[in-house]
């Protein structure tokens, strides 16, 4: 009898802790664009400030930049909305535009394309797409411009918003390994749709590949398929009430406990960027 019960609390707990945390990654921030157009009271004329993209701005997964950006600005001036979903690619981002121009927003700060790089950098991380996000082929650089253009151009012509796009984080921290090659790639492209479609730059890479050659720094791990370390990483946190920071240390990584995500310094960049931005400070 006791063997049995030892058997089910093998199977039960491990069980109970995976759809524990599914369902943590797939719950939305309290402040998503739908509730915050089911709450917003008549007569409010607090400017918008909608930050759009993936997990990076979901913030469950790693620290979120949109809580600190709360703190950073006004909030008597300002209203913020997160709409990021966590492993949301550009298409994904696309598919939901509607709801963030419903939002009316006086500003549109976009930060995706992390999980379009990350989906072709190893099959298994594809796998990981096609399973969690529904991703139905291999998202390549072409398509990824096509969905920011399309992204850009309809926040332009369906809204009055001051428009912002940043440039794609550091995937590690080792500068010049396959992952990093692939996100430079693609913040070109990010910088050219930009330039084209006079809206605003938002340098986050370039500040995190200062601030590391500032700092003479070596991380301790090289980069490999992500499911893994995120799955550690989302366990030590939920579970073992870890903070992002001490996993992000432990690690040996200086901005991200995961590769993909953000500790407190590293959502801190996205905060102050997006600040500047808001405030006049970025043109």
């Amino acid at each position: 009898m006791y063997f049995a019960l030892f058997l089910l609390l093998l199977v039960a707990v491990p069980l109970g802790i995976f759809f524990y945390l599914y369902r943590l990654i797939q719950t939305l921030p309290a402040n998503h664009p739908i509730a915050f157009l089911e709450e917003l009271e008549a007569g409010d004329h607090r400017k918008i400030i909608v930050c759009a993209g993936d997990g990076l701005t979901q913030g469950t997964m790693g620290v979120g930049y949109v809580g600190l950006l709360e703190d950073k600005v006004d909030q008597r001036q300002y209203h913020i909305v997160n709409a990021g979903v966590n492993g949301d690619l550009s298409d994904h981002l696309l598919e939901r535009l509607d709801e963030i121009i419903a939002c009316n927003p006086s500003f549109v700060v976009i930060l995706i394309g992390t999980n379009d790089v990350n989906a072709i950098l190893d099959n298994q991380n594809l796998l990981t797409y096609k399973r969690l996000k529904k991703l139905k082929e291999k998202p390549f650089i072409d398509k990824f411009r096509e969905n920011l253009n399309q992204v850009i151009i309809s926040l332009k012509t369906r809204t009055h918003a001051k428009i912002a796009v940043m440039s794609i984080p550091l995937i590690g921290e080792k500068l010049n390994d396959k992952a990093n090659i692939q996100t430079q790639a693609y913040n070109d492209i990010i910088k050219q749709l930009t330039d084209v479609n006079r809206v605003t730059y938002l340098p986050l890479q370039e500040k995190q590949r200062s601030f590391l050659l500032k700092t003479n720094f070596t991380p301790k791990l090289n980069y490999k398929a992500t499911s893994r370390l995120i799955a550690i990483t989302m366990f030590r946190r939920y579970i073992l009430g870890q903070s992002f920071d001490k996993i992000s240390a432990l690690n040996g990584f200086l901005m991200t406990p995961n590769y993909l995500h953000l500790n407190t310094f590293g959502a801190n960049m996205v905060a102050g960027l997006v600040k500047d931005f808001v405030e006049g400070k970025v043109k």
